[in-house]
């Protein structure tokens, strides 16, 4: 009995210390790396949480820490960005942002930060460069298109900009992506507002009425509906001036053929033959449709003006009237 005892215990001995020797090995052996990587990245973490608490100088030293202790970590000097240009330190946040892009140059989030920085800046070219490497390394990330589209209006390159915010739209719209996103949802409707801006301002009222109104249509917050009431009342009187214009125009050119037909048809047969006192006849031919043009243009005059203009029985009565008046007075004066 004491021999079986001792064995076990000889035995128990044997396995703790084969365990041991195992966790030992495993930490002396484990890849450096990795273990300074998992402690950078607590210690990043720490620091965001230090960020979204407004201890803005922790999170700053933590970010640091992070990554001294794993050079080649990006998330810390992505952080260390946001922290910067926070504090309005554009120079320093540009840097940092180049850095993380260095290491990480495959995340496209960290393009648009960089270029939202140009933008601010006004430096639009480079804003430009950025956002468009950052297309290239996801070309289906709306955001991209949201802000190029944003950036060329502002440039006054309406082509371009109405391009892009087209793709946007494009992007959003396929399965009804911009329903499932509130971020989606909010840039899909600023998009439909930057493009009635861009329209109108080049004169293109039906297609600025309709970026308008797909807005005014929609389930979008109020806010967003009042900014754009003024330039939609705008773009409905321009419009309607437009088609009423276009109305006039061709009621006034009706008019006028009209009355060409009138003459030749009416009275241009019954003018007498002239005695010779008068004037031969291609004189006084001349002399009558020099009349009837002179006639023909104060009318039209008064058709330019519709819709203003009424065309009702009492106003051609007015008009008729007006011209018999001066009629009468230029006789008047001529016998005096």
């Amino acid at each position: 009995m004491p021999m079986c005892r001792n064995k076990n215990k000889l035995s128990g001995l044997v396995v703790f210390l084969c365990i041991f020797f195992i966790l030992l090995s495993y930490s002396t052996f484990a890849d450096p790396a990795t273990t300074k990587r998992k402690l950078a990245s607590e210690m990043n973490l720490s620091g965001e949480q230090a960020l979204q608490n407004n201890e803005d100088e922790k999170a700053l030293e933590l970010f640091k820490k992070a990554a001294k202790l794993d050079s080649t970590y990006d998330v810390p000097h992505a952080n260390m960005a946001k922290y910067y240009k926070r504090w309005n330190i554009k120079d320093k946040a540009i840097e940092e942002y180049k850095t993380a892009i260095d290491l990480n140059p495959d995340n496209a989030d960290y393009y648009l930060s960089l270029a939202d920085i140009y933008r601010d800046e006004k430096k639009y070219d480079e804003a430009i460069r950025t956002l468009n490497k950052a297309k290239k390394i996801n070309p289906d990330k709306p955001q991209i298109y949201f802000d190029l589209g944003l950036m060329y209006k502002t440039m006054g390159y309406n082509a371009e900009a109405i391009d892009n915010f087209t793709v946007l739209q494009r992007i959003l719209e396929k399965d009804n992506a911009w329903k499932l996103n509130q971020d989606y949802k909010s840039i899909y409707w600023m998009s439909h507002k930057h493009l009635g801006e861009i329209y109108q301002g080049m004169k293109k009222w039906d297609l600025a009425y309709q970026h308008y109104n797909a807005i005014l249509n929609s389930e979008e917050n109020e806010i967003l509906k009042r900014s754009i009431e003024s330039n939609f009342k705008t773009v409905m009187q321009q419009k309607n001036q437009l088609q009423y214009g276009m109305i006039g125009s061709i009621v006034a050119l009706t008019f006028i053929i009209g009355l060409l037909i009138f003459w030749k048809i009416a009275v241009a047969p019954q003018v007498k033959e002239p005695k010779s006192t008068e004037l031969p006849p291609s004189a006084m031919d001349a002399k009558d449709y020099k009349t009837l043009a002179r006639f023909a243009v104060q009318h039209w005059a008064c058709l330019r003006s519709f819709p203003k203009h009424s065309f009702t029985l009492s106003g051609v009565r007015a008009s008729r009237s007006s011209l018999r008046m001066r009629k009468t007075s230029k006789q008047t004066n001529s016998t005096a």
